[in-house]
């Protein structure tokens, strides 16, 4: 009896130090993450309402048919949960108004992209082309109109799906 419950105990620490250790891992990560990533409370994006997207774009896209355009990181689990959310609720169509600009941060960016390619259409930004937009949370969505104007710009990407499914409409 006490042999097995010397065993248990071995196998309950070795649980323990694993998790541990995953623990440490994880502060470490978050630690290297950029500040706009690691604030994950609603941060207004007010300040891009009105404003013509080609001032930030890289490169001016003539044939912008998307109407949205969906901010993410490959370092924020957030937005790989919310990437699956989007494929899940939405159809083709729908997807097909959608260009995700992804942050390009190295070795995660190529794996967010394999996971979501063919749902998806992608244009790789900077970190310091959000900067410049002052956009300091992921995910993030912006309502582009044809002309360019950014209608509307939020963290709430529920609210992305009533537009796109047709439910909720700009006031």
């Amino acid at each position: 009896m006490i042999e097995v419950s010397l065993v248990g105990f071995g196998i309950a620490t070795g649980l323990l130090l694993s998790v541990r250790g995953t623990l440490r891992k994880l502060r470490a990560e978050v630690k290297g993450m950029p500040e706009r990533i690691k604030n994950l409370s609603v941060i207004s994006l007010d300040h891009l309402i009105g404003k013509n997207i080609y001032e930030y774009l890289p490169q001016k896209m003539s044939d912008f048919n998307n109407r949205y355009l969906l901010v993410m990181s490959a370092s924020c689990p957030s937005c790989y949960e919310k990437m699956e959310n989007l494929r899940d609720v939405l159809n083709q169509n729908e997807r097909d108004r959608v260009l995700c600009m992804l942050i390009d941060d190295g070795k995660r960016t190529q794996r967010f992209l394999n996971l979501f390619k063919g749902f998806y259409s992608f244009m790789m930004v900077t970190e310091s082309l959000m900067d410049e937009m002052k956009i300091l949370i992921v995910p993030c969505y912006l309502e582009i109109g044809k002309d360019g104007i950014i209608h509307d710009a939020s963290s709430d990407i529920a609210k992305l799906i009533g537009y796109l499914k047709g439910g909720e409409k700009n006031v």
